[in-house]
């Protein structure tokens, strides 16, 4: 018999960050940590075209304030442009808010990358380095084995 798969449960909401030009991924990820018992606050959708001018600010706005109430920061970074573990500006740029939120607030939030980005990511260092000083996880936040 193999290894027995349980939920994480202690991480209830949760805000999902990617590139919403892989929405099909991201909606598969949304779909999938929804099933597994999280409630998701926000993930990646896009803006209609037709009003993404005066949309963009308050996507946004809205997409940092539910950083700031989530317990975890998920990070399902799919492969982009041939890039394995792809990691955008506006990702890091999520990655990093939730990071200086831990360091000021006693409510932490945890960060999860589910790929280790390529060693041709602008970002590859510094995930690594924070990956070492524990600031953020990098792996899958839903199962581990359980014998």
């Amino acid at each position: 018999m193999g290894a027995v798969f349980f939920v994480q449960s202690q991480f209830m909401r949760l805000v999902i960050s990617g590139s919403s030009s892989l929405a099909d991924k991201m909606k598969y990820w949304r779909d999938h940590m929804e099933e597994s018992g999280y409630e998701i606050l926000d993930w990646p959708k896009g803006i209609e075209e037709s009003s993404f001018e005066e949309s963009f600010p308050g996507v946004h706005r809205r997409f940092y304030e539910a950083i700031g109430t989530a317990d975890m920061l998920f990070v399902p970074n799919e492969e982009k442009n041939g890039q394995a573990g792809y990691i955008g500006a506006g990702v890091f740029a999520e990655i990093s808010f939730a990071m200086g939120l831990n360091f000021i607030r006693e409510t932490k939030i945890k960060v999860v990358i589910l790929n280790r980005p390529s060693e041709e990511s602008h970002f590859y260092e510094d995930i690594i380095r924070w990956e070492k000083y524990a600031w953020l996880e990098i792996g899958s936040p839903l199962r581990r084995p359980v014998i």
